[in-house]
């Protein structure tokens, strides 16, 4: 019996240990824009494959200050992805390593040209996707589709990011509205207590591994009794 108490406890030492999220990766720097410092409300944000994972604004020609700038990594798997830098929604060209735990100084440069048209500088002026289809020779119609962005819930403050997850409705294609599934929240939102105990249940019961021991754990248990019963004649307890 004590041999099995040990695997279990063995098994949910695990689980606790397969439950500790990722450390998030920090960026902080200047902002510069047609060789000036920024003006305050710029927008900075970062994308990983094309799709927006954090962004911030700037403050006295900086970013990553007050608020801190942070990319989680709520899923475990953005360790070595390249994250590209956007100022105002345009690219700066600059790119970082995903690192889980770093702290990375990173000075942003970029230059911002005035559209002719009207338009948003460096980008698309809007969030609709647009395309021409010719139902008669000699008349066309345009179809324009309107992103409709929905989102779950914030997840719980760990390590001082939250995040969600969000899908368009309307699966236009287009991300120009998408909006940022991580956000940094305040230490004190965490639980105190260190340990996610919703989250190390979920684990133990969601992991098949997990979940073939216990099954052989029991069997062996009510193996055990049985053949001790049957050798005695009666039921006794089994000494730990």
């Amino acid at each position: 019996m004590r041999y099995i108490l040990a695997a279990v406890m063995i098994v949910l030492l695990s689980s606790v240990a397969l439950a500790v999220p990722s450390q998030p990766h920090r960026f902080y720097g200047t902002v510069t824009v047609n060789g000036a410092p920024a003006s305050d409300g710029t927008t900075v944000s970062a994308r990983i494959y094309g799709i927006g994972v954090a962004s911030t604004t700037t403050a006295d020609g900086r970013y990553g200050y007050s608020p801190v700038f942070y990319i989680a990594d709520p899923n475990s798997v953005r360790a070595g992805s390249t994250i590209e830098f956007f100022v105002d929604d345009v690219s700066t060209g600059q790119t970082a390593t995903f690192v889980n735990g770093k702290s990375t100084s990173l000075n942003l440069t970029v230059t911002i040209t005035a559209p002719s048209d009207g338009g948003s500088p460096g980008g698309s002026s809007g969030s609709e996707a647009t395309t021409t289809t010719t139902i008669v020779p000699g008349v066309t119609t345009t179809t324009i589709c309107q992103e409709s962005w929905t989102c779950s819930d914030w997840s719980a403050c760990k390590d001082g990011i939250e995040t969600r997850l969000c899908f368009d409705e309307n699966q236009c294609g287009t991300e120009n509205d998408r909006p940022f599934e991580s956000n940094p929240c305040s230490a004190e939102e965490a639980d105190s207590s260190g340990i996610d105990m919703t989250g190390l249940f979920a684990g133990v019961v969601g992991n098949p591994f997990v979940g073939i021991v216990v099954v052989i754990i029991v069997v062996t248990a009510v193996y055990l009794i049985k053949f001790r019963k049957k050798a005695t004649g009666a039921f006794k307890p089994i000494p730990f």
